[in-house]
């Protein structure tokens, strides 16, 4: 993990790219200390990362990402998504009168 880490942030100091290290997100099912912290050491700076818990769910660029398959999170998440759709035709609708 921490030679990935490094060689992307190598590509992102040649491309004069910053990173917000408050917007990592770690999701992992290894075990870690009670903290749920883990270090890695790039080039220029360390960082440490708080691990989201095993259950957690995670949206990253519009994909919702988890560890733990469960039928019930997908189904929440479709009825939410078309419920918002169906909010946003119902506004244009009202809008369009």
């Amino acid at each position: 993990m921490e030679s990935i880490l490094s060689i992307a942030n190598s590509f992102f100091t040649l491309n004069d790219i910053l990173i917000n290290d408050d917007k990592v997100i770690l999701l992992t099912n290894d075990q870690l200390p009670e903290s749920r912290e883990a270090q890695f050491n790039l080039s220029n700076r360390r960082l440490i990362i708080k691990a989201r818990s095993v259950q957690a769910t995670e949206r990253v660029l519009g994909i919702w990402i988890t560890l733990q398959y469960s039928d019930k999170f997908i189904i929440q998440q479709i009825k939410q998504e078309i419920s918002q759709v169906c909010d946003a035709l119902r506004y244009k609708k009202v809008m369009d009168k």
